[in-house]
């Protein structure tokens, strides 16, 4: 019979109930064991394998636990839930050593990630794709490191997937930090994107983002709108872009890029309009780059 509330341990058996006295081994398992809407927690810290997530469920390792999940091949999490399944994860480590992509929310309705680590997937360290064109995804303190890309969120075309991302990082990836393409509308909030080999921030046609106190620093591009931009509309707001080998900020055709209260400097180019539209507050430090602007900028007085 189902419980609300099931938990693994290293010490547990798969052929247990998953109560707290008799844990189960897997998470995969202990996920057979729980109702919608229920909890699975690790108990102890120790290696715990791949799973895959179909219902609205918590899974959560206990405070101080380092619960570990090691990934030779496919996905460390495979989220596949219902329209309207809400699915948190919490206090996880994902590595990959072979594996696709760390976490990959493929449908639901929302998915929160707490406290998450991914790194070293030839994927994504969380991939997002929007068969429900309305999901949600929120992140909170996590990092993505040295995976292909750190966060890809892909909405459909004329979709309106919500995004909220805040102290989290994407750091030393082999693509961009943080992707964001489709229908895709939301906040970036004290984020860093460092050493990504493409772009910290990239953007793809029509993605609506804000991005407020963050920084994008040692990256091939700081912030980058994808040729064409079409119906792109992203605001830098209290962002540090420095050190970046090519362009701090990158506008191509058809964007629209919008910057206040920033900082841009000891890049190869600070602000670059390829034939999009840059609305810059006359409020931002744009000095110290190999060359500060290149194109139009459309300077807005403050109000």
């Amino acid at each position: 019979m189902a419980i609300q509330r099931t938990f693994v341990s290293m010490s547990g058996s798969d052929s247990n109930p998953g109560t707290r006295a008799l844990p189960c081994r897997s998470f995969q398992a202990a996920l057979a064991g729980t109702t919608p809407g229920g909890e699975v927690v690790a108990l102890d810290s120790g290696d715990y394998a791949p799973f895959v997530i179909d219902k609205a469920v918590t899974v959560a390792a206990a405070p101080g636990v380092y619960a570990a999940i090691s990934v030779s091949s496919g996905d460390g999490i495979y989220v596949r839930a219902g329209g309207s399944d809400a699915v948190v994860l919490r206090n996880l480590f994902l590595t990959g050593v072979g594996g696709r992509h760390g976490i990959f929310f493929e449908t639901g309705g929302s998915l929160d990630l707490e406290f998450i680590t991914a790194t070293g997937f030839a994927g994504r360290g969380l991939r997002m794709t929007a068969v429900n064109a309305a999901a949600s995804l929120v992140v909170r303190d996590s990092v993505f490191r040295a995976n292909s890309a750190g966060v890809v969120v892909n909405g459909s075309t004329g979709g309106a997937i919500r995004v909220e991302i805040e102290r989290t990082c994407a750091d030393r990836n082999r693509d961009n930090g943080f992707w964001f393409l489709g229908g895709v509308r939301g906040t970036v909030r004290n984020a860093a994107a460092a050493g990504n080999a493409s772009s910290g921030f990239f953007f793809q046609p029509e993605a609506v983002v804000t991005v407020f106190d963050s920084v994008a620093d040692g990256n091939a591009n700081g912030a980058a709108v994808m040729d064409p931009g079409t119906q792109v509309q992203v605001t830098l707001a209290g962002v540090v872009l420095a050190n970046n080998l090519s362009v701090g900020v990158m506008a191509s055709p058809a964007s629209l890029v919008r910057i206040g209260g920033s900082t841009i400097t000891g890049n190869g180019t600070g602000i670059s309009n390829t034939g999009g539209t840059v609305e810059t507050l006359q409020d931002n430090l744009v000095r110290g780059n190999a060359m500060d602007v290149v194109g139009i900028l459309t300077l807005i007085a403050k109000t």
